[in-house]
Order: C-alpha cells, then structure tokens, then sequence
C-alpha cells in the first residue's frame, strides 16, 4: 500500500515549534515542562522528514523508538544514567505505535475501499461495453439475415 504519511500531525508532534518534552511529569499529573536540547530537537525533526518520505510504513516504525528518546528530556525522562527508572522512552514508544498501527489500519481500509470503487466502476464500464457491443451485433445480424431473405 502505498501513502504519504504525516508522523507529526499523527503522533502530534512538532520539535520544529514545540521545545517541550513529549514525557508525562506523574509528579505533576500533568506533561513535562523541561526543555529538549536543541541537538535533539533537530535530529527529531530531520528523523520525522526521513519517516514522512519513507514507502515503507514498518521501517517507520521502527524509528518511532529513536523518536520518542529524541523529543524526552535527558534531564528526567531520557536521563539512561541516575535517572533510569523515569525513562518513558518504551511508554511513548508503544503509544506512538499503538496510534501508527491504528492510523494504518484506517489508511488500509480507506485504500480498499478506494480499490473496490475502482474495480466496480471498471466492471460496470465493461458490461456497458459489452451489451452495446452486442446491440451492434444483432443489428449486424438483422442486417445480413434482411439481405438473404
């Protein structure tokens, strides 16, 4: 199937304007407010033009988990060495697959369905075809049996 996918607009995402952390502050109860090293940020961004262009929406996907280590704060939520145990690296990782899976299913279905149309229009064209086809072949018949008789 193919499609041109939006992985910032699906997974709502955008570190070109948004600088936040994508991570949940439990503490707060609320989305973490620490900013994203702008490095990150940047490779995040360059990462989901790479997911966008991308035929293959599993090689995608595969990018979600580098993805989701790019846009969380290395302060908490990133943080591999004396925080480990707050990372949400895997958290955001199987939301955001979670939601590409689904939006999959939604564009596969939609695609389908499209196919489907497609395939039904073409028959009737065909049928249409064929019955004029065989009007103009009787008349060629009457034609020819008239001249005999």
């Amino acid at each position: 199937m193919s499609a041109h996918w939006d992985f910032r607009k699906i997974l709502a995402v955008d570190p070109d304007n948004d600088r936040l952390c994508v991570g949940y502050a439990y503490s707060r109860g609320r989305r973490c407010h620490n900013r994203v090293n702008p490095g990150d940020l940047s490779a995040a961004s360059q990462l989901l033009n790479r997911m966008n262009r991308s035929s293959n929406i599993y090689a995608s996907t595969e990018d979600l988990r580098k993805l989701a280590a790019l846009l969380l704060c290395n302060h908490v939520h990133n943080n591999k060495k004396s925080k480990a145990y707050l990372s949400q690296v895997d958290e955001v990782y199987n939301k955001w697959s979670a939601i590409v899976e689904k939006q999959y299913v939604v564009a596969k279905k939609q695609n389908d369905e499209a196919a489907m149309l497609r395939v039904q229009r073409e028959l009737s064209k065909m049928k249409e075809n064929a019955q004029q086809m065989k009007v103009k072949l009787e008349e060629e018949r009457d034609t020819v049996c008239s001249s005999y008789i």
